[in-house]
């Protein structure tokens, strides 16, 4: 009936009656999947943790400011994978009553490997990094020539 979007919010256990104020996403079990945190009115906060089987491929990147702002919101990272190409940017805000992860993630499909990293600071600086493997979260400080795997476990 004219309808281009179903609500599907119960069959992945979302369908709380609470009176939501924000949500924040993030991959709060270092898992590789974004979970959500929300935020209620008058009423305990929820995490919900994404539990979804995948083998999809994925990669994550905190970055750290160093000329740039600490926490280098607006920093932009371009990753490659043979002829394939993404943009991300470290998000400075977004929502009401939350704020989602600084660390840019990238769901990467198949790709085991990310062949280039460019990252643009908001100083105008750049640095290039790879090849980088998949299914890690990575630290990246402005001007340093390294890029180090972050030391977080996945919980189970």
């Amino acid at each position: 009936g004219g309808m281009l979007f179903k609500n599907e919010a119960g069959r992945h256990g979302l369908d709380s009656q609470l009176d939501a104020r924000g949500v924040a996403v993030a991959d709060f079990d270092n898992d590789g999947r974004l979970d959500m945190f929300v935020s209620n009115a008058n009423s305990e906060p929820l995490l919900v943790r994404n539990t979804q089987p995948t083998d999809a491929n994925w990669i994550q990147f905190r970055l750290e400011g160093t000329e740039s702002n600490r926490e280098a919101i607006g920093t932009r990272l371009r990753i490659k994978m043979g002829d394939e190409e993404r943009i991300g940017f470290v998000n400075g805000g977004n929502g009401f009553a939350s704020q989602s992860t600084r660390r840019v993630h990238f769901g990467l499909a198949e790709a085991k490997i990310v062949d280039s990293l460019e990252v643009l600071w908001p100083s105008g600086s750049s640095q290039t990094f790879g090849p980088i493997e998949s299914n890690g979260i990575y630290h990246i400080v402005e001007g340093r020539d390294d890029i180090a795997p972050m030391a977080a476990e996945a919980s189970k």
